[in-house]
């Protein structure tokens, strides 16, 4: 189970819809693992924007910035714990590029797809959520999201209730 403050899925929407053009952003969600195996989950702590090449169709990160865009991991002792990106329309699906680019192709990693350039601020619900499983990535079903994935209130103001 991966949790997500609230924070960084603002801070992912914020960024993504921040920059000028209607491109395919990308970002990574990095954190304390809750255990030694990826499929242990952890707690987001850092929100990672690779410089990548970005388009209205594709998003794309060389081997150079991935390599940039994880130095802090071994440094802060953090791991990558999930990658978020956004699509041009509705469909949430993971296509045979994003396949392919994802930041692990072990099982266990997670992947996020934003739809429509991330611009309608969507909720974990309204994105699709993938499950990189032994023979390829996996959509995973609206009732399954819940088991790997959650965003969490990051500030709970009780004082006038």
């Amino acid at each position: 189970m991966i949790h997500i403050p609230a924070w960084a899925w603002r801070q992912v929407l914020d960024t993504f819809t921040a920059t000028m053009g209607m491109v395919q952003r990308v970002a990574f969600l990095d954190g304390v693992a809750a255990g030694p195996s990826v499929d242990d989950g952890g707690v987001v702590t850092t929100v990672a924007f690779p410089h990548a090449d970005e388009s209205e169709g594709h998003w794309e990160v060389d081997s150079h910035e991935m390599s940039r865009a994880g130095r802090h991991l071994h440094l802060y002792g953090l791991v990558r714990l999930a990658q978020i990106h956004s699509h041009p329309g509705p469909w949430t699906g993971h296509s045979g590029p994003d396949d392919d680019l994802a930041y692990s192709q072990s099982p266990g990693a997670l992947s996020i797809v934003l739809p429509t350039y991330g611009l309608t601020c969507p909720g974990l619900g309204d994105s699709g959520v993938h499950l990189r499983e032994a023979d390829g990535w996996r959509a995973l079903e609206h009732d399954e999201v819940r088991g790997y994935v959650r965003v969490l209130p990051s500030v709970l103001d009780l004082r006038y209730q």
